[in-house]
């Protein structure tokens, strides 16, 4: 990735799903590196909103969250 400062290097480790109670609602948590050595944390709330679970427009971001902070907020409560 190239941003305004020049070269960004990131690399994800394995992701865990959780299932919630809510149907068709996943957690995802993983962790990647930026800069090659800071470590990170991300949660993401993701949701099924149709019945081709492979299409990729059938999944809706609705948090995220990075080191704890949320920077996507769908709105609804979890």
């Amino acid at each position: 990735m190239l941003g305004s400062l020049g070269h960004y290097h990131i690399e994800f480790d394995v992701a865990y799903l959780h299932p919630q109670p809510e149907p068709d609602y996943w957690a995802v948590v993983g962790g990647f590196v930026s800069d090659q050595t800071t470590e990170n944390t991300y949660v993401a709330a993701i949701r099924l909103t149709c019945a081709d679970y492979l299409n990729v427009l059938c999944w809706q971001l609705e948090k995220l969250a990075i080191n704890g902070t949320i920077v996507v907020d769908g709105g609804e409560r979890l």
